[in-house]
């Protein structure tokens, strides 16, 4: 039976006191993601906890990290060329740079699928469709 009441509380505080975020990602993952989550959660999961939790607070205790710290992890698109200058597009690999038929450089958001490690929709990769006349 799991441990409850005013001794759980005060372990919890005292856990929460004296570790770092990194400490708790890395108990995190040990104690739920590697037992309770599918093969591509884990990933993503761990994907998510590299990219965007450890850079910013990885190295500060629990109990230091205040609420208001914590961004939502999906910036505000209001139009679709927001999407160009996305932080969490660009770091995450979501585009890619391309060369259109007429030689302008530009980058396209890829397709955001991925099987067996593999993330698919590259836009080079896309067939070449003739243009009409």
């Amino acid at each position: 039976m799991p441990e409850s009441g005013p001794l759980f509380l005060r372990r919890f505080e005292d856990l929460r006191n004296a570790i770092t975020v990194a400490e708790l990602a890395e108990r995190f993952d040990e104690t739920h993601i590697t037992f309770q989550l599918k093969p591509s959660t884990q990933k993503e999961y761990r994907r998510a906890i590299q990219l965007y939790i450890l850079p910013a607070f990885g190295t500060k205790q629990v109990a230091a990290v205040a609420q208001a710290q914590i961004h939502d992890p999906f910036a505000p698109i209001g139009r679709p060329e927001d999407l160009f200058e996305d932080p969490h597009l660009i770091a995450s690999g979501g585009l890619e740079e391309v060369t259109l038929p007429d030689s302008t450089a530009t980058r396209l958001p890829v397709l955001p699928i991925a099987f067996a490690d593999l993330r698919l929709g590259q836009a080079s990769e896309l067939a070449t469709v003739p243009p009409r006349h």
